[in-house]
């Protein structure tokens, strides 16, 4: 966030918290906000500021503003035409590793389950070089959208 942009939303929040003028006119607030809001959007900090000056008449914590927003840095690497924007905010860029790690270890405790359906465990497409999206796309085509059991089935895939 440019620092007119940071202007801007100061300005917002003198005229949705009168009653908080004392602490928007101290200065080390203002440039703790400024510091916490730098990395966001400026719309993004607009809609949550105005959802939250309509559940409340209070001046906000920064983590209220903050808790459900996707630095800018985050959401221009997370961008990717599979991924919608409500997808990208349940699973970041930074956790798919994490997610693809837990995933591989299922799907090979699942093994026979994956290979019986036609299928590749995560480790033997990643290493054909098949995209995370398009195994996971392949996975939810058989299995629905519960891609994998969350612990593989003794009954089906053998003891884990």
């Amino acid at each position: 966030m440019q620092t007119e942009e940071f202007d801007k939303i100061w300005n917002l929040y003198q005229t949705l918290f009168p009653a908080a003028s004392s602490r928007l006119k101290n200065a080390n607030t203002r440039k703790a906000w400024q510091v916490a809001l730098e990395p966001y959007a400026m719309d993004d900090v607009v809609d949550a500021s105005m959802c939250w000056a309509r559940k409340t008449k209070f001046f906000p914590d920064i983590a209220d503003i903050t808790g459900n927003l996707i630095p800018e840095q985050l959401a221009e690497d997370a961008e990717d035409p599979a991924l919608d924007r409500e997808d990208r905010r349940m699973c970041p860029k930074w956790m798919i590793p994490y997610v693809q790690r837990t995933f591989g270890r299922i799907a090979e405790g699942c093994r026979e389950q994956l290979h019986a359906a036609g299928l590749e465990t995560w480790r033997e497409a990643s290493e054909r070089g098949v995209p995370w999206l398009e195994w996971l796309a392949a996975c939810r085509a058989v299995f629905g959208e519960d891609i994998l059991p969350l612990e593989p089935d003794s009954r089906v895939c053998g003891e884990a």
